[in-house]
């Protein structure tokens, strides 16, 4: 198994480190490695463990490299720290973005409690009102409804 071995050397160990982690013979080790023994399940999953590796990944089925996508979300927080720790205030407008959004969210989540409607004096009927409450349940349900799709 190539991965196997490709993995392996990217993290400078010989077969003789990795088997003795395993608790495996380094002959069984470079067995594995060149396909002369068949790799099983619980096998895979601790190499996998021990290399930081999907076993898809591990077994060929998986073609991104955990290892290289690891060092490159690294390399991004860390450029990410450098410049938040290089300029508060954006760190601070970032943090008022996300409250602004929070407050958003919360306010569309809210039930309406109460409904005011001014009409110049207008007498509203007991039917009129009774239409009211049954657009404002209408509205509700409209509400429900948008925020299950």
């Amino acid at each position: 198994m190539n991965r196997m071995r490709e993995i392996r050397q990217s993290k400078n160990l010989s077969g003789v480190e990795v088997a003795t982690s395993l608790d495996i013979s380094a002959q069984y080790y470079y067995d594995l490695e060149k396909g002369k023994r068949n790799l099983g399940a619980e096998l895979a999953s601790k190499i996998a463990d021990y290399f930081g590796v999907s076993t898809d990944y591990l077994l060929g089925k998986a073609t991104s490299d955990p290892i290289k996508s690891h060092q490159a979300i690294n390399v991004i927080t860390g450029l990410v720290e450098k410049i938040l720790s290089e300029s508060p205030e954006l760190l601070s407008n970032i943090e008022s973005l996300n409250e602004e959004k929070h407050q958003k969210d919360d306010h569309e989540n809210s039930e309406i409690e109460t409904i005011a409607a001014h009409h110049d004096g207008e007498e509203w009927t007991a039917e009129e009102l009774e239409e009211i409450e049954r657009f404002k349940e209408f509205v509700k349900m409209k509400r429900t409804q948008r925020g299950k799709e």
